[in-house]
């Protein structure tokens, strides 16, 4: 189940800026009205929500977003699955920043990283960091219960507007709709020196949680980058031509065969992107000519041409 991105929450000392309301500061312009949520998902998903199936079908649709935006597809390294969740977000994060036309983010910084870990996703709540010497602007942000990185980022780029799972965007406060993606896209006061936290966990609740730390310094900010955009590039963000596959739509969702006769049962299965397999007549209490044993189970989403096998009834024995 999913839950909504929180508005952002601007806390601490310097100058902060809350970016929510101030949408003469970042770039670009909000997406159209359309649909752009996550819809169906594998079904490995459940029990492998990082493997590359699964974040795949999240690249799917952070690339369908874009398509409808009129923008070309996100350019990542052939290793994104395999990434750590603060790296995936950081690159996700530079490439719309490079869209846009505004400077990426320097760097990653393990302190940032764990301030976003342990003030923000363990806490269920916007982070802050623990340290603001140097620093002139920062702001957090968190997302809740998404099944991996590319699709909180999905929600909080692309579907953050009315409608959305954003619960501070409501149709008599517009004030908070859009903040994520305007955060993503703030345009830092010219001369700052750029850093960044992402961390991803398991949140109070016991959900998995994302929490994220756009930071500014002045001269005398010097962090520690443990990944840079200098090497994400070397490993082909913004280069690599990366292909997530099919859409999740196109994929075997498992119909319910069961209760109808085999004709019935086979049209459902094709037209599900699924494929008929063996079917078993067995005499049973059901009434005879009835599908009444499937597997795999209804619902599941599987690899289009995914074989569903059906027990039929001959009635009972006499």
């Amino acid at each position: 189940m999913l839950r909504g991105v929180r508005s952002l929450a601007v806390a601490g000392v310097f100058a902060l800026v809350v970016v929510a309301s101030a949408s003469a500061d970042w770039a670009g312009s909000d997406p159209p009205i359309t649909k752009m949520q996550l819809e169906r998902l594998p079904s490995s998903c459940t029990k492998e929500p990082t493997g590359e199936q699964c974040i795949n079908a999240g690249v799917w649709y952070l690339d369908h977003a874009r398509a409808k935006a009129g923008l070309a597809a996100y350019k990542l390294p052939a290793s994104f699955p395999s990434l750590s969740p603060p790296r995936q977000w950081f690159i996700l994060v530079n490439l719309d920043r490079i869209q846009y036309k505004l400077p990426p983010i320097t760097g990653l910084t393990e302190k940032l990283n764990h301030d976003a870990l342990a003030s923000g996703v363990w806490r269920d709540d916007d982070p802050h960091p623990s340290n603001t010497s140097g620093i002139t602007t920062w702001w957090p942000g968190w997302a809740g219960a998404f099944y991996n990185v590319p699709m909180a980022y999905e929600v909080v780029m692309w579907n953050d507007g009315l409608g959305s799972t954003n619960p501070r965007c409501t149709p008599t406060n517009h004030s908070r709709c859009w903040g994520h993606r305007h955060s993503v896209l703030w345009k830092f006061p010219r001369g700052s020196v750029l850093a960044m936290g992402a961390a991803a966990g398991n949140d109070s609740h016991h959900h998995r949680g994302y929490a994220w730390l756009f930071v500014g310094g002045n001269a005398g900010y010097k962090p520690t980058y443990a990944y840079t955009w200098k090497q994400a590039v070397a490993e082909g963000a913004g280069t690599n031509a990366y292909d997530p596959g099919p859409s999740p739509n196109s994929m075997c969702h498992v119909p319910i065969a069961i209760g109808m006769k085999l004709p019935g049962a086979t049209r459902a299965i094709e037209k599900s992107h699924c494929v008929v397999g063996e079917v078993v007549r067995q005499h049973s209490d059901y009434v005879p000519g009835l599908v009444y044993q499937q597997h795999p189970a209804p619902g599941k989403t599987l690899d289009a041409g995914t074989k569903v096998k059906m027990t039929l009834s001959l009635g009972p024995t006499t």
